[in-house]
């Protein structure tokens, strides 16, 4: 995971696709739930490592054990966290429903989510620089800043709002 708070919105994203009127909690299987679990714990050993190990080409390996289970088990915001609509999270819910239909596995849910959020975010930016009348490299320098192309990839309440603003500011 990218950004310290994606297993929020991911936990959101997989609880909204399951029941759009929830709130602050809601029901998950017990496989993304070990997901979300191992990826935190991940995090917070390399906050104590002199050199932090979060980025690794093989990452997927560490994943390796996680069950496919399907059992659904209650998961719960923390109470510092903003609850965004389910509006921001449409593309990311779409999928979510998709990769329900075709049986995909956790991590390839989490991949494909990822995947999908960057596509939204690219599609109305490329909607924006159509549509701008002047000021097309000064969009394209901000896109092109690494930080921000590393929040467009991550599973974000922000992306879908990133790409509107573009859209907005066009």
């Amino acid at each position: 995971m990218s950004w310290y708070d994606e297993q929020v919105h991911y936990a959101r994203v997989l609880t909204y696709s399951n029941n759009l009127s929830s709130k602050s909690e809601g029901y998950i299987t017990q496989s993304e739930q070990d997901f979300i679990h191992l990826s935190m714990t991940i995090i917070s050993k390399s906050l104590a490592q002199e050199s932090q190990k979060i980025i690794s080409i093989d990452w997927k390996s560490e994943f390796n054990n996680l069950t496919d289970s399907k059992e659904k088990v209650l998961t719960k915001d923390g109470s510092m966290a903003a609850v965004y609509s389910h509006l921001v999270y449409f593309p990311y819910i779409i999928t979510a429903w998709t990769s329900k239909l075709l049986n995909l596995s956790t991590i390839n849910t989490f991949l494909l989510l990822r995947l999908v959020g960057f596509l939204s975010v690219f599609w109305l930016f490329l909607l924006a620089i159509r549509k701008i009348p002047f000021g097309k490299a000064t969009l394209l320098i901000i896109w092109s800043i690494p930080t921000v192309i590393l929040s467009f990839t991550a599973i974000s309440a922000g992306t879908l709002t990133y790409g509107l603003i573009f859209l907005f500011v066009s």
